[in-house]
Parts: structure tokens; sequence; C-alpha cells
């Protein structure tokens, strides 16, 4: 089906000179495992077989070609850029700040450098990913150009513990969803995102009921609490996202820098707390169109050494 495609994101090939795991930190191994499993309990038990977008960094040539002989789906491979040259020009005021928050992850404080083993909180590359996956991935960019719905997997960190019991793409336009989510997580509430989130409450329609989750009340304002929507899977609708509210959303988010920087060093926005309070807004006329999938057969955090089946 040309409608529909799966999205990973394959990282840095591996954690550098002070990786202690081996094999099992590059991206031939953790996420080749996973198109294996995706091939077996999905598209052969289903009968279908969806192209794959895998976006990357330092890909080469050899590890194309394992990635692809686990599959026999179609693999298109996209180079991001993540390091700060890719930082845009609105950003670039706020630069010295978002070092100065990021340094510390990364090994000797250079931030073209992968983050480091052990960093207690998401360095450049990890905050430039997040604002990459609610930004360009979902409004414009090239690779998912003609596709009506995307399946994103976070392929490092999900095992498929079954077979899947039903195809997502046929659910998702039964029950003509624009967003699928498989859990919520609380994750370290961004302050800096409060007046965004009140200028929004304040001039659009939104959805009680998808931002009741995400918001606690305070005096007469709604404050954002932490939670997010998981990484472990979701399924988009790319039209709903392609919608001058959902863009003047990311645009006030993104220019207000707050997927770079947070009131501390450790509270960045994240992908799936955006989508959180962006969800009732983008969905208000319809919330029923936010669907589940608690009963995807996956297990979801796993450690990298976690085994395969």
């Amino acid at each position: 089906m040309s409608c529909c495609a799966i999205v990973v994101h394959t990282p840095a090939s591996n954690c550098g000179i002070d990786c202690t795991k081996g094999h099992r930190h590059t991206p031939d191994y953790n996420v080749g495992h996973f198109l294996k499993q995706l091939q077996i309990q999905f598209f052969n038990v289903q009968k279908r077989q969806y192209p794959i977008v895998m976006f990357h960094e330092d890909l080469l040539m050899t590890q194309k070609r394992i990635l692809r002989s686990k599959t026999l789906s179609a693999v298109m491979f996209f180079k991001l850029n993540l390091n700060p040259m890719a930082l845009p020009m609105h950003l670039r005021p706020m630069f010295a700040a978002i070092v100065n928050a990021t340094k510390a992850a990364h090994r000797n404080g250079d931030l073209f450098r992968t983050e480091r083993v052990g960093a207690t909180f998401r360095g450049f590359q990890q905050r430039m990913l997040s604002r990459f996956y609610t930004g360009e991935m979902l409004m414009e960019h090239k690779s998912l150009r003609g596709y009506k719905y995307i399946l994103r997997f976070d392929a490092t960190d999900v095992r498929i513990t079954a077979p899947f019991s039903y195809d997502p793409f046929e659910r998702a336009q039964m029950l003509k969803s624009i967003y699928s989510y498989h859990t919520t997580t609380v994750e370290l509430a961004t302050t800096v995102l409060n007046p965004i989130l009140s200028g929004w409450l304040e001039t659009m329609d939104f959805s009680g009921k998808l931002i009741h989750p995400f918001v606690n009340k305070e005096s007469s304002s709604f404050v954002y609490n932490g939670r997010a929507y998981s990484r472990s899977v979701e399924l988009f609708k790319l039209s709903s996202f392609k919608t001058p509210v959902y863009r003047s959303m990311f645009e006030s988010t993104d220019r207000a820098g707050a997927f770079l920087l947070g009131e501390t060093f450790d509270r960045s926005l994240t992908d799936g707390q955006f989508l959180g309070i962006a969800i009732p807004f983008a969905a208000f006329s319809s919330p029923q169109a936010v669907t589940e999938l608690s009963d995807f057969p996956i297990q979801y955090p796993v450690d990298l050494d976690e085994s395969y089946s």
C-alpha cells in the first residue's frame, strides 16, 4: 500500500571510544534485528510489505546493505544533520546558552560528537532529533511526501514480543485516527512551555478530554505537568500535521527555543511532551480520532543488551 510507510531512526554508529557494549551499539545489530522482527511478526503475519523510511546520521554503504537484507520491504535512507551547523538562523542567538546546557552530555564538550555513554540528560543531537520529529518530519520532509499514514518506531529500544494481531494502518483508516500512541509516560516538566501553552489556550480551540492528562490546574491557569506520549511507537495521519494550527504551534515553541533549552540543563522539551499538549489543539474537533495502540505486542523500553527473540 503506497499510502503508508514505516519510519525508524538509526542513531550514530557507536558511542565512541568509551563504549563498553561493543557491537550491540552499532546500527546493523540493533536496528537490523528490529527490522527482522518487523518482517517476521508484522509483514509476514499480516501479508503486507510496507516501505521503510530510515533516517540516519552516518551509515556506511556496508551497513545499509546489512539493514536492507533484514526485510523484504524497500528501505529508503535519508541522512540527517543534527550537529550545530544545522541550527536554524532564528536559534543562532541562543547558541551560547545551548552549548552551556548540553556540552556536559558530550565527550570533551564537543557537540559534533555523539552523546557520551552514561550521560544523565539529553545532549544536543537528541534535542535536535525531537525538534525534527515534531517539525520537519511531520510537516514537510521530502521522504514522506505521498504517504497518508506513517508508523514510527523507536527501533533501538523496542522489542516485538508476538505476532501482530491486526494491521495498524488498516485499523487507523477504519477508526479515522489522526494519531495513535502506545502509552504515556511522566518526564521532567519544563516550565518554559507554560507561557506558550497559555497563549494557545487563549486563542485556539482545544479538547479538554485530550489535554486533561497533560496539565494541572493551578489557581485559574493550566500548567504543564510533564506527562508525554511514549516514543515507542506512534501512528500519524500526516495531513493532520500540515495544518496552519499545528504549524503555528510548532513554530511558536521552536522560536522560544524550548526544544533546545529549559529552565535547567536537563529540562528541554521532548517530542512526546510537545505532542502531549499539541494534539488536544490539532484534534479538538474530533478527539475520538486520537486512539491507543496499547495492545501492540511490544516491550519498551529495553536495555540495548536485551536479547531478540
